[in-house]
């Protein structure tokens, strides 16, 4: 039994009505970085088809993946420190010192990196099913999807656990990975239930939308076809979900930390 057990359904619950109840402030806050990471990746996508064969290529995608990356950690701290200080406190001290930027930027990426990507490129890898292997493409696939499942579990359970650095370093607190990792003892799976909690509600209120918006949507063909817009809008719908939710689960992540550091009123929503 953890010493400060987290209550999964109350963090939950008061993540959503923190985005909810705040949600033109998620929108002020998070815009400009949503809108850098779209453009980001618009461009690879695109880019990525037009230098095939080029010796550009590999050097415009890690240039466009870094800088993915810097717009992702960049968005992560603003809502970290709207969630934990509201949105008109401004950074002080070490908080908001370049040094603490700077951490937060290499700890966010090496979270990325090691415990997210190198993992499941592996496991995608090593489980996907042989094409060559036409008689066992159900069984392959059955042990793709498990395998890749199982793994973002395993991710999930190790990134929350660790993550706690980056609300720590919002407010000032110099917490290493080895203080999060022992900090989060006996919490790994409410945190990963947590997510998970999160991801069911977003997913059941995005498929209704989803059904909505193509039915809405211009045809992919026939008349008055745009393929273009058939194909950017349901991205679109789906990318603010993604967002969303994702800031849901930030907004977890800091009330985590202030519960097991034990503060005052951890569940508080900061205007």
């Amino acid at each position: 039994m953890p010493e400060r057990p987290i209550p999964v359904l109350a963090v939950v619950g008061v993540s959503f009505r923190r985005v909810i109840l705040h949600f033109f402030q998620l929108l002020r806050v998070m815009a400009l970085y949503w809108l850098i990471q779209t453009v980001l990746v618009l461009a690879q996508t695109f880019g990525a088809s037009l230098l095939i064969g080029s010796p550009i290529l590999p050097v415009f995608m890690l240039a466009t993946m870094v800088l993915i990356v810097v717009a992702m950690a960049l968005g992560v701290r603003a809502w970290l420190r709207t969630t934990l200080l509201g949105g008109s406190t401004v950074l002080a001290g070490q908080a908001g010192s370049r040094s603490f930027l700077l951490k937060f930027l290499l700890r966010f990426a090496a979270l990325q990196i090691a415990v997210v990507l190198v993992p499941l490129i592996f496991v995608a890898g090593a489980f996907a099913p042989d094409p060559s292997q036409r008689t066992s493409d159900l069984t392959g696939l059955v042990v793709w999807l498990v395998a890749t499942g199982s793994a973002f579990v395993v991710v999930a359970y190790f990134w929350f656990r660790l993550a706690l650095v980056l609300p720590a370093l919002v407010t000032g607190d110099s917490l290493t990975f080895r203080g999060a990792w022992k900090l989060s003892a006996g919490n790994g799976l409410r945190m990963v239930a947590g997510l998970a909690l999160i991801a069911v509600v977003c997913l059941l209120a995005f498929l209704p939308t989803t059904i909505a918006v193509g039915a809405l949507s211009p045809p992919f063909d026939g008349p008055g076809a745009n393929p273009f817009l058939a194909a950017m809008i349901p991205y679109f719908v789906g990318s603010i979900f993604i967002q969303v939710g994702a800031a849901i689960a930030i907004s977890a992540l800091a009330y985590y930390y202030r519960i097991l550091r034990d503060q005052p009123d951890p569940l508080a929503v900061v205007k």
